[in-house]
């Protein structure tokens, strides 16, 4: 019986990977750990040089509350080719760095380059700061813009026995993942693929001895990744 693959990124990303898989012929149990849930909160103070989107969602809720009306003319870098597509299409200048995750952002020259005195806004999710805002504060000024908050879902549906592969696309995601695993006594074997080293290195402090980088956070190439990877095998 051919291994299934748990999806378990946040919608509607978990539906677009779900859906080719399964048309690719591979088992599929999609069962999201994270769901997205929208706040509201007042324009930052100061107007922007530069504009960093990590995700997708903070792309969506950032064109809903209009806030980008008045940094149409300034760069915005997306995290990836999905997050640059929506701001694209309201005629965005919008840059990608060649790995789609947060490592990729801190390598590309206009990152690198910024002066103390430039105001970037970061637009996330609401939390703690990520490999990015750590990163460059204190090399400008920045702004967090959480758009956004994650909210834990329960786990439905999914046996470990059954897991083939789990596809984890947050550090969020993955602390969720370890509890259920654990507490369902999943083989700590079994593969795991997520988008960035950073995050492999903290599946693997948590126990599983199999994870693998995808390297991108993007549908297509997360889809590539398996369809090679299981070919490998």
């Amino acid at each position: 019986m051919e291994k299934s693959f748990w999806i378990t990124q946040s919608e509607p990303g978990a539906s677009l990977l779900a859906d080719r898989l399964i048309r690719s012929g591979r088992p599929v149990i999609k069962a999201p750990v994270i769901g997205i849930k929208s706040i509201d909160r007042a324009p930052p103070a100061e107007p922007a040089d530069l504009v960093i989107c990590l995700s997708s969602h903070a792309a969506r809720f950032y064109l809903a509350s209009n806030l980008y009306r008045s940094n149409r003319k300034i760069p915005h870098i997306a995290i990836g080719r999905m997050t640059a597509s929506i701001l694209q299409a309201q005629e965005i200048n919008t840059m990608v760095p060649g790995s789609e995750n947060s490592e990729g952002i801190l390598k590309l020259r206009v990152v690198e380059e910024l002066s103390p005195d430039q105001v970037v806004w970061v637009l996330a999710g609401l939390g703690g700061l990520g490999l990015v805002e750590s990163a460059l504060d204190g090399n400008c000024r920045l702004i967090k813009v959480p758009l956004y908050e994650r909210v834990e879902k329960e786990i439905e549906g999914v046996v470990a026995a059954e897991v083939g592969y789990i596809v984890i696309s947050s550090e969020m995601g993955l602390g969720l993942i370890e509890k259920f695993w654990r507490s369902n006594r999943g083989d700590f074997s079994k593969p795991i693929l997520v988008v960035s080293n950073r995050i492999r290195e903290k599946a693997l402090s948590l126990g599983f001895t199999n994870a693998q980088t995808l390297g991108s956070a993007n549908t297509t190439d997360i889809f590539d990744y398996i369809e090679e990877f299981v070919d490998r095998e």
